[in-house]
């Protein structure tokens, strides 16, 4: 007896049709016909009752149907338990995000798609969080910024490795509230910051040991410091107070598909004469405060966004 024998009986008793289960199969209905005659044969008994162009299982189908289903059961289990063994690595990685968690997480969701045993705990900072660097004992740290500074702490002698993981464009977003939202164009994609040197803006809180919100200097660039209604390192929030009108914001292209959803009808727009772009980095220990866990994750990271190989303590 053959394994594809109980598969292509299975499909058989789905289907209840030959042919049928043939095409499903992507097979020969006379390979399909023979595999069952076979088994029957070895079997010793019918299978199934012809009804004209159907079949249907009997009883000693049903019965054998029991142990046929349990077997593959029991095989298919095995089959992934021995792949899984592949990627055995078991630990727990923790990524300390002090800006927008969600930018890492299908890069998080894909590594545990192939390393099941790896727990993660990923943390969304609020700027309280944050401490100093020498008192994370996260494995990463996830942030943003608008400038390539140089990332150490040297009062704690803790020095972590900063690696670029991308760059992002930044763009002003508008809720249909907001009373200038009716004044641009249907089909405009870019505006003139300048014109809205008199608009209240919502930004994060600032502290410049951390965070320079990006927000003031493309504001400056277009000849204004903006006028900050409210400040918040809530995303939702920030959202809320878009969606109401009482404020607009900008924010990078990672954060635009959350926007959408939270406020419908969003206008996103390419700030003008400016191109405001962030970079998104993720900082790790040296390697040899690393478990083989977070260093296995490092080096996925880098060969998921396309980055060279990593040789830096």
């Amino acid at each position: 007896m053959e394994l594809k024998q109980l598969r292509y009986f299975m499909a058989l008793v789905k289907y209840e049709h030959v042919s049928k289960t043939a095409d499903f199969l992507n097979i020969a209905q006379p390979t399909l016909s023979k595999s069952l005659h076979t088994l029957e044969r070895e079997l010793g008994t019918p299978l199934f009752d012809r009804i004209g162009n159907r079949i249907r299982l009997n009883a000693n189908g049903r019965r054998f149907r029991e142990y046929a289903e349990k077997s593959l059961q029991y095989l298919d289990a095995g089959i992934l338990d021995v792949k899984n063994t592949i990627y055995d690595i078991t630990d727990r990685i923790t990524v300390d995000c002090w800006c927008f968690a969600p930018i890492i997480w299908p890069c998080v969701a894909e590594y545990q798609r192939l390393n099941p045993l790896t727990e993660f705990m990923l943390l969304q900072s609020s700027l309280g969080q944050m401490g100093s660097l020498s008192d994370h004992e996260a494995d990463f740290i996830l942030r943003s910024s608008a400038n390539e500074d140089a990332v150490s702490d040297s009062s704690s002698g803790q020095f972590w490795v900063s690696q670029t993981l991308f760059e992002e464009q930044m763009f002003l977003v508008m809720g249909p509230a907001f009373p200038a939202f009716n004044d641009l164009p249907v089909d405009t994609d870019t505006i003139d910051l300048s014109l809205l040197q008199d608009a209240p803006f919502i930004t994060m809180r600032v502290n410049t040991a951390f965070i320079n919100d990006i927000t003031y200097q493309i504001c400056q660039n277009a000849g204004f410091w903006p006028r900050i209604l409210f400040q918040t390192d809530d995303f939702l929030l920030k959202m809320h107070i878009v969606r109401s009108g009482s404020a607009v914001a900008i924010l990078p292209n990672a954060c635009l598909d959350d926007a959408r959803m939270l406020c419908p009808g969003l206008k996103i727009l390419k700030i003008k004469n400016y191109e405001s772009f962030r970079r998104i980095r993720l900082l790790r220990k040296r390697k040899m405060l690393l478990t083989e866990a977070a260093q296995d994750f490092w080096n996925f990271v880098l060969d998921y966004y396309n980055l060279p190989a990593d040789e830096r303590d």
